[in-house]
């Protein structure tokens, strides 16, 4: 089936101190006025899938006239926000509310965000997928993210988010997957996720991260992949993961980690795969594996281990599996005495 493109050419112009506007379908191929271009490309009935380039943001405003004509003819199923060559400053929140009935997908980038104000991606009943990658994010305001019952994927990657705060995603029972990759993450406060119950993926890949407690993943109940990929742990602490019972997956890979306290891994009875490869770890405590009955694999090279301690190894002999493997690679003095 031919897909029908439309191109829509419309703008916000100032023109002594006046808003000029002559646009009410955002899918009108005769008009042609700047900052803001579209294509609408309809391929079944009037649902449409919506990209809008913002390229001249002078006198472009969240309240601007301009965003009430999205929505008016078509059923905008998905809507992507490209800046390109300009600042766009905040979230076209009146654009979405129009296409908040029919919205499915919603991604903006190169935007210069900041501050993610409270309630910037609010109320979209049919939202399931939002990514917020690349828009200079820095902070994450209370409910910022907040009552969209059939979200579940969000991504905040390449942003420049220092901080994850508690009561950040409030209302979304229905998000699995959770991005802050490549951000400058120092800082997660005890609770931040505690509404997350469903959630299944949690990636923190690449940031600078350097604590965590054991009421830093509260609330992940059915967390079963958390990576924490490149960050710059020194410590895993008692009870960390606690409540995580459903995990599958954990990655320590690339951080600092010096010190693996004894019941760090507590309650993790369905973790299999552990990946603790490139730290300063020295030692392996004893008692440290004993809650993990179903580890298949452990990934302990480019440390700097010089024992394993026997009854660490002891700890293990719940595991029954034949595909069990500790993964050493490197220069290491291994003494694993009785």
């Amino acid at each position: 089936m031919r897909i029908k493109a439309r191109v829509l050419f419309f703008s916000l112009f100032c023109c002594f101190c006046k808003e000029t506007f002559a646009v009410n379908d955002i899918c009108d191929l005769d008009a042609r006025i700047s900052p803001i271009y579209c294509t609408c490309d309809n391929n079944r009935g009037e649902e449409v899938n919506t990209v809008c380039y913002v390229i001249n943001t002078t006198s472009l405003k969240n309240e601007s006239d301009i965003w009430s004509d999205f929505g008016e003819e078509y059923a905008v199923i998905s809507l992507t926000f490209t800046v390109m060559n300009s600042k766009l400053l905040f979230v076209p929140q009146i654009a979405l509310r129009k296409v908040s009935k029919t919205l499915g997908y919603l991604k903006i980038e190169g935007a210069t965000l900041r501050a993610l104000p409270s309630f910037a991606i609010y109320g979209l009943p049919q939202l399931k997928e939002a990514n917020l990658d690349q828009n200079e994010i820095t902070v994450l305001k209370k409910e910022s993210v907040s009552n969209l019952p059939k979200l579940e994927k969000i991504s905040f990657a390449e942003n420049n988010i220092t901080r994850i705060a508690a009561d950040v995603f409030i209302d979304l029972p229905s998000l699995k997957l959770l991005f802050f990759n490549r951000n400058s993450i120092t800082t997660i406060d005890d609770y931040a996720f505690r509404h997350l119950h469903n959630l299944e993926e949690l990636i923190l890949t690449s940031n600078q991260l350097s604590r965590i407690t054991s009421k830093t993943f509260v609330g992940l109940t059915n967390l079963t992949s958390l990576d924490l990929f490149s960050n710059q742990l020194k410590v895993i602490p008692d009870y960390a993961f606690e409540s995580l019972s459903k995990l599958v997956e954990l990655d320590f890979t690339d951080n600092k980690i010096e010190t693996i306290e004894p019941f760090a891994f507590k309650g993790l009875e369905n973790l299999q795969r552990l990946l603790l490869t490139k730290n300063k770890l020295t030692v392996i405590a004893y008692q440290i594996f004993e809650d993990n009955p179903r580890l298949l694999h452990i990934h302990l090279s480019e440390n700097g281990l010089q024992t394993i301690k026997g009854e660490t190894m002891y700890s293990l002999r719940k595991i029954d599996d034949e595909a069990f493997m500790i993964h050493l690679k490197g220069k290491q003095i291994l003494n694993s005495p009785k």
